[in-house]
This record gives structure tokens, C-alpha cells and sequence, in this order.
């Protein structure tokens, strides 16, 4: 937009960035070339998705991407400012759900905010309010031994909504689910997500996963990886709104996106 008062083109910068991002790492064996000349961007409430071969580098950009790693060249940034380390900005999702058997489902969610000092009361109000819009309202009090494999999925997003982030990561966040429950948890997520209007990137081997819940597609090559292509997700056929998952895999675009994401990975093999 242009300002009135200085005739400024104020622009937005993306939510996130990479620019020219190159990734070593050494060992005893000596220098790998990990991530090679990486430039892509994330607008604000976006859904991407990422995928490639095993070793591309796919669950490195999230290390990247959440502070955990540094760039060995370029950079990686967050509302336009270079990323320096974690932050409360950016809440991650796992293979695993890694909830503390020994707690609640209400106590795993509150883990975060008492490590934080954060106001406990309205921590604990905001937890309840979360895990019950996600259907686990009469579960708050049960030990996730108790749990389907969904529902701890449900609540391990919940534990992460707590903290209120603005980019959600997910490396490979329901591998470990078997398949019926898998379409059904990752299109309840990924309504959620959209729902709440969080800027979202996941990491998955699943490449009908990938289509089904993400805006855009980015195509990894082999180490060191690189970007092959992006695919724009649409699929005009189901109408103008974006559908759940479980109805983009039956629009009738589905399966030429899967089949050029399926050439361009085996192509990488």
C-alpha cells in the first residue's frame, strides 16, 4: 500500500524467507553439502508442504526455520528479521507426540507456559478452551495411555496451540498413525490450522499428504538439496473455497499433481 503522507510503498514482508541458504556440516568423514541455494517465501497464513527423498534436507529447514540450526551461508528469516535462535513464535509438531505419560492431557498442554512463567490461570483457561474445541473436552483429566493414537495427535497439537504461535512446523506429524486414522487426523488438523489462520509448513513422505493439505508443494532434490519445483495447489473443480483434505483427494486435479510430484521425486532417486 502507499502511504498518503510520504508516497512509501509499505510492503509486508513474507511471514517467512529464505534467501540463498546453503547448509555444511562436518565430521570425522569430513563436509557435506546439506542444503544448496535455497530461496523460497511463506505469506502470512499459508499452508506449505515439503517434500523429497530421504536425506534431502526436508527436516533440516524446519531445524533452520525454528532457530534450532544457523545457515552456513544466506539467511532465514521471520516477519523480515533474520531468525537468531528459538522462539516463541514458532511451535513444532513431531513424529511423536512425546507427551509425558505421567501427566494429564491438561497438564502436558500447560508444560510450555510453566517453563515460560507465564500466567498459569490464564494459561490453564486457554489449554481447556483449545483441547475441548478439539474434542477432547471430556479428556482433560486422563493420562494419554488413555488416548487413541488420534487423539494424542489432537492434544500434542493442542500443547502447542497453547503457546500461541504465529508458524506451526510439522515434520512428519502422523507417521506414526495407521492410514484410516491418518486421513482422518490430518484432515482435522489441517482444518484447524486453516481455521485459526496459522502459518503452516510441513515436512511429510506422503506425497497424496502433501497435496491434500497444503497451498503450495515444494519439491526437494537429492542432498545437497535443492529446490526442483513449487507447485501451486488448486483444485477449481470441488469450487472457489478450499476443501477439507479428504475432498481434495477426490477432485479430479488430484491426480495430475500426484503424478508430477511422483516424476519429479523419482527422478531425484
Amino acid at each position: 500500500m502507499t502511504s498518503a503522507t510520504t508516497g512509501r510503498h509499505d510492503i509486508v514482508p513474507p511471514k517467512i524467507e529464505f534467501r540463498d541458504v546453503n547448509l555444511h556440516y562436518f565430521s570425522k568423514e569430513g563436509e557435506t553439502h546439506a542444503l544448496k541455494d535455497i530461496n523460497f517465501s511463506v505469506a502470512k497464513g499459508e499452508f506449505i508442504s515439503i517434500v523429497g527423498q530421504s536425506g534431502c534436507g526436508k527436516s533440516t529447514l524446519l531445524s533452520l526455520l525454528s532457530g534450532l540450526l544457523g545457515p552456513s551461508a544466506g539467511q532465514v528469516l521471520i516477519d523480515g528479521a533474520p531468525v537468531k535462535g528459538p522462539s516463541p513464535q514458532v511451535g513444532f509438531m513431531l513424529q511423536q507426540d512425546s507427551l509425558f505419560e505421567w501427566r494429564t492431557i491438561l497438564e502436558n498442554a500447560l508444560l510450555g507456559p510453566e517453563i515460560r512463567g507465564m500466567d498459569m490461570q490464564a494459561a490453564r483457561e486457554r489449554a481447556t478452551r483449545i483441547l475441548t474445541n478439539y474434542g477432547l473436552g471430556q479428556f482433560l483429566h486422563h493420562k494419554p495411555t488413555q488416548l487413541s493414537g488420534g487423539m494424542r495427535q489432537r492434544a500434542a497439537l493442542g500443547r502447542t496451540m497453547c503457546m500461541e504461535p504465529d508458524i506451526l512446523l510439522l515434520d512428519e506429524p502422523f507417521s506414526a498413525l495407521d492410514f484410516q486414522t491418518r486421513l482422518a487426523i490430518s484432515d482435522e488438523i489441517g482444518t484447524i490450522i486453516r481455521r485459526e489462520g496459522k502459518t503452516a509448513v510441513l515436512v511429510t513422505h506422503d506425497i497424496p499428504e502433501a497435496i491434500a493439505m497444503a497451498d503450495r508443494v515444494i519439491v526437494l532434490s537429492a542432498r545437497p538439496g535443492r529446490i526442483h519445483n513449487i507447485h501451486e495447489i488448486h483444485f477449481p473443480s470441488v469450487g472457489p473455497e478450499r476443501p477439507s483434505t479428504m475432498a481434495c483427494r477426490d477432485a479430479e486435479e488430484f491426480k495430475d499433481y500426484f503424478h508430477k510430484v511422483w516424476t519429479e521425486m523419482d527422478s531425484h532417486v
